[in-house]
């Protein structure tokens, strides 16, 4: 996953090397600290209640796309590109400027040595997503359910339930909360490594999380579309 973040004088700093800005909230009331400074709440939702994005799945509803999507995430594990390279779409979306077409999806992620493809795009593949007409599925599902009126720049969702909040970063810190899919927002100034975020609620309270339970919703994203008889990926990017 690549993001963006703050640092501690407000300005925002690349963490990664995808593009997006990070921020964290978790939205579930802890026994943490208090933030010393006032902040926005670009994750917390209209409603003012601390939004959670529930995992969603239809690939079901077409069987012959779930057995498509289920072959195709078996070529993931074995880390076949061949069988990757037979689904693509002639004119592929890859990016947000012109590049298009297997060719620049194999240069930009099969012959990307500083990313791990397979690992993001089995990831991808496993979140579930949703149908666009009959003919046309979107995954994960942090990208196709992500609220409306939430900053899809400045939020991130937590893919799993009952993930620990904790008073420091290590696996031995006490627990001072639980998340449950909720939508949250963080910090990025004084993280100890990439692998916790420090993290405050919609209660503004703190606490850190692992770093693999939390996506951005404009994340790597797929498309597929049903054509000419059979089905193919259509677009594969990050960003917005």
């Amino acid at each position: 996953m690549r993001l963006l973040g703050a640092t501690a004088t407000g300005h925002r700093t690349p963490i990664g090397s995808t593009g997006l800005w990070l921020l964290l909230i978790c939205a579930t009331p802890c026994d943490a600290a208090h933030t010393t400074q006032p902040r926005g709440r670009p994750c917390v939702g209209k409603s003012g209640v601390p939004p959670r994005l529930v995992p969603r799945d239809e690939a079901n509803q077409r069987p012959d796309f779930a057995e498509f999507k289920e072959r195709l995430r078996q070529a993931v594990t074995r880390r076949d590109a061949n069988a990757v390279m037979a689904v693509l779409h002639p004119d592929i979306r890859v990016g947000f400027d012109d590049a298009h077409g297997p060719d620049a999806f194999k240069e930009r992620h099969l012959n990307n040595k500083e990313e791990d493809f397979w690992k993001e795009f089995g990831a991808v593949l496993s979140m579930g997503g949703r149908f666009d007409g009959p003919n046309a599925f979107t995954a994960p599902y942090t990208f196709t359910d992500f609220p409306n009126d939430l900053d899809a720049f400045e939020c991130m969702v937590v893919v799993g339930r009952n993930v620990r909040l904790r008073a420091a970063p290590h696996a031995d810190a006490t627990i001072i909360g639980r998340l449950d899919h909720h939508v949250v927002q963080a910090f990025v100034d004084d993280n100890p490594s990439e692998a916790w975020r420090r993290v405050e609620t919609a209660n503004r309270h703190v606490g850190y999380v692992a770093s693999h339970y939390l996506r951005s919703p404009i994340d790597y994203r797929a498309s597929f579309r049903f054509e000419n008889g059979r089905w193919w990926l259509v677009m594969y990017l990050a960003g917005d």
